[in-house]
């Protein structure tokens, strides 16, 4: 949505609503996969992990949203940019890492049969 809605005047109310549904779904959804998986005595040091990268989102959408703001005084430094970049780098970072854990985890078993 942000993609198609630019920071363009016309547009720009529906270009923050929808980051911010965006990042607040990502937020969330770490909190509830991060207690989940704290809650599996086997899952509990990658539930550590997901609420350190919860953490670590959050303190980078507060930076993005200074970052952005005019009156701010890091926005004079137009440094919105790199903290968008460094959001999303972060929030794939959790989903590359748990996409590795899973697949070494299945290198040796048999496929399920049908």
């Amino acid at each position: 949505m942000t993609a198609i809605f630019t920071e363009a005047p016309a547009t720009l109310p529906l270009h923050v609503s929808g980051s911010v549904i965006g990042l607040s779904s990502l937020v969330l959804a770490l909190l509830v996969i991060g207690l989940g998986l704290w809650s599996a005595p086997a899952w509990r040091r990658w539930g550590a992990f997901t609420l350190a990268m919860l953490v670590l989102t959050a303190l980078l959408v507060a930076f993005e949203n200074v970052a952005f703001r005019r009156g701010a005084p890091v926005g004079s430094a137009e440094l919105g940019g790199l903290a968008e970049r460094a959001l999303w780098a972060v929030s794939l970072t959790w989903f590359v890492a748990l996409g590795w854990r899973l697949s070494i985890a299945s290198r040796g078993r048999a496929p399920a049969r049908r």
